[in-house]
């Protein structure tokens, strides 16, 4: 905002503000006065300038954004970079309010010059970690898929800001994804449906039925795991088990559906893409840091969600996840140094919680004499149901 730009002389109160930030800043600023906008005069001290506002709020943008005579260079009389006013910038950074008069005012002490990123040199946050996926899914489907810890070629390129080569990207991810605190824990007695897909003259009965398959049956591949490595896929109800296993486009062909219940018999610590903290304020005390974590995290863990196809071919888009699931297995650690055991995600098909836990089939039943791990999950004696797979 420039210097020159006229001050309104206009005050707004902490709810018609909205962003919660901003709130925060009317609260701890604030006197008891008329609303210019809602006309209220509320009781507590909350109620400041237009003016105090749109400072705040400049220091705040100016972290990325500024006008471009200070930093764009000039082709042929015209700016080089990209340039914006300041409605593209308030839909960029996701800011509006309500009160149309007021979101008026706030455009207009904005709009004495067009805009262009501050640091157009290099690439945002979320740019550069969505970029360094990117090149990680690359390498790892088209180029490495077991020695990607170590690819010179990106080394040359090490001094730049941009940096993130494939060898540093699950790490990098280990540390955006605790920022965020998505590790959870599953309490104990947590209910999970297994279902499965069989003929109907088939009695299934008991846990053995349920479990993961032996390592010499497990031949397919799952979304989060390659053939050969059997892990407890589940849901958190009956129908979203049931839509993850039926194939719907041959009608069933005679074929029923049985399902029961697992709980787990320890404590869990999952890695839950189902809920991500909400976006938080631009003006924030963090600053543009954290949106840009959860800008970045809600595109990779749509990412991590897509449908496996089940048509028996290799279908290399899902290495990346296979990759990323196993290093979360076997390396990854949550906050305070914690083992992950599992990941909650939401369904494809309706969105509901499924899980997959680093559990095999003797994970799955009860202790023998000769087995040195402790059982992690329990089946749910009566919990049996069937119907049919259509």
């Amino acid at each position: 905002m420039s210097d020159q730009q006229p001050r309104s002389g206009k005050f707004v109160c902490a709810s018609c503000l909205e962003d919660k930030s901003l709130q925060q800043f009317a609260h701890e600023h604030g006197s008891v006065h008329i609303c210019d906008y809602c006309g209220t005069t509320p009781r507590t001290l909350s109620v400041v300038r237009v003016d105090e506002v749109t400072d705040f709020m400049g220091n705040a943008i100016a972290e990325e954004w500024c006008d471009p005579a200070q930093t764009s260079p000039v082709d042929g009389g015209a700016y080089s970079l990209k340039t914006i006013d300041i409605v593209e910038l308030f839909e960029r950074i996701d800011f509006e309010v309500s009160n149309q008069e007021l979101m008026k005012d706030l455009l207009d002490a904005f709009a004495d010059n067009d805009w262009c990123e501050a640091n157009w040199s290099i690439l945002s946050l979320s740019q550069r970690w969505g970029s360094a996926w990117e090149r990680f899914e690359r390498v790892i489907k088209h180029e490495r898929r077991y020695t990607f810890w170590h690819c010179e070629e990106y080394e040359e390129s090490a001094a730049h800001p941009d940096h993130l080569p494939p060898s540093q990207m699950l790490g990098e991810l280990q540390a955006v994804i605790n920022i965020a605190r998505m590790v959870k824990a599953l309490p104990v007695g947590t209910l999970i449906w297994r279902v499965r897909v069989h003929e109907g003259g088939e009695l299934l009965r008991d846990a053995g039925d349920f479990t993961p398959p032996p390592l010499q049956y497990a031949t397919q591949p799952n979304r989060m795991s390659p053939a050969g490595v059997p892990m407890f896929y589940g849901a958190a109800d009956f129908e979203t088990a049931f839509e993850e296993v039926v194939d719907r486009s041959d009608g069933g062909n005679g074929k029923v559906v049985s399902g029961g219940q697992f709980a787990n018999v320890l404590p869990l610590n999952v890695l839950d893409l189902t809920i991500l903290p909400e976006m938080p304020s631009y003006f924030g005390p963090e600053g543009p840091f954290n949106r840009h974590v959860m800008r970045f995290l809600r595109k990779f863990t749509k990412a991590l969600a897509q449908p496996l196809k089940k048509d028996r071919q290799p279908h290399i888009e899902y290495v990346p996840t296979l990759v990323f699931t196993e290093f979360v297995r076997h390396v990854m650690k949550g906050p305070e140094g914690v083992s992950i055991d599992g990941l909650k995600y939401p369904s494809s098909k309706n969105e509901r919680d499924c899980f997959v836990v680093f559990a095999d089939r003797e994970d799955c039943l009860p202790a023998t004499g000769s087995r040195i791990r402790p059982q992690v999950l329990k089946f749910v004696d009566g919990s049996i149901k069937t119907v049919p797979a259509r």
